[in-house]
């Protein structure tokens, strides 16, 4: 949704966003259980007005929109099972706080710090926190290598239903029909109009679309 607003009421939005913010923070340690993930793919309001709250990661809410409508959010909460209690973070919150820390443009832990406190980021998601680099690094170490490819297992079974998209109305989504592989080392089945039961290995360490 966009909407045209006062310079007055701009200002006020984003002040009321950054107090927002902060007080979020603040409870950082001190929240309950939570039912479900923090990362929440809500409707975004784009405002035009006078002051800008704005990030250079506008397009992380398309991105979660398309993981949330792929199911992957519930699929790897339902898979990857490292915490016994979420307070308030879910496994989902953390893989993706992790993900979308690299795109964008993040190369180590510290770099999540920059996203905490960007609101208009943080609006995006729909998010009230998202976990701080020590958070992170702890939830990191909880893996075993079999839960590396229990995680693994669940980002390749929602793939088939992004595919499926694709094949169901190609023009509508020609943005992602381009695809750069990288180096990784993945097997997996595939099956087509005219190949049935095929398999392919590919090289990569990560699946790009643009």
């Amino acid at each position: 949704m966009v909407k045209k607003i006062a310079h007055e009421q701009s200002r006020r939005n984003i002040t009321r966003r950054r107090r927002r913010v902060a007080a979020r923070h603040a409870r950082a340690g001190r929240w309950g259980a939570q039912p479900r993930p923090m990362l929440n793919s809500g409707a975004v309001c784009y405002e035009v007005g006078a002051n800008i709250d704005a990030t250079a990661f506008g397009g992380i809410a398309a991105v979660h929109r398309l993981v949330t409508r792929l199911g992957l959010v519930e699929r790897i909460d339902q898979d990857l099972q490292l915490l016994k209690v979420h307070l308030p973070y879910h496994e989902s919150d953390h893989v993706l706080n992790l993900a979308y820390n690299v795109a964008c443009g993040g190369t180590r832990l510290e770099d999540i710090e920059r996203l905490r406190h960007d609101s208009a980021y943080m609006n995006a998601l729909g998010a009230d926190l998202i976990p701080d680099p020590t958070t992170a690094g702890d939830f990191c170490r909880r893996f075993t290598q079999a839960d590396v490819a229990t995680l693994m297992e669940a980002i390749n079974a929602v793939r088939p239903q992004l595919w499926a998209v694709l094949n169901d109305s190609p023009g509508e989504h020609a943005w992602l029909c381009c695809v750069t592989w990288v180096e990784d080392g993945l097997g997996m089945a595939v099956t087509g109009g005219r190949v049935v039961g095929g398999g392919v290995t590919v090289r990569t360490a990560g699946l790009r679309f643009g």
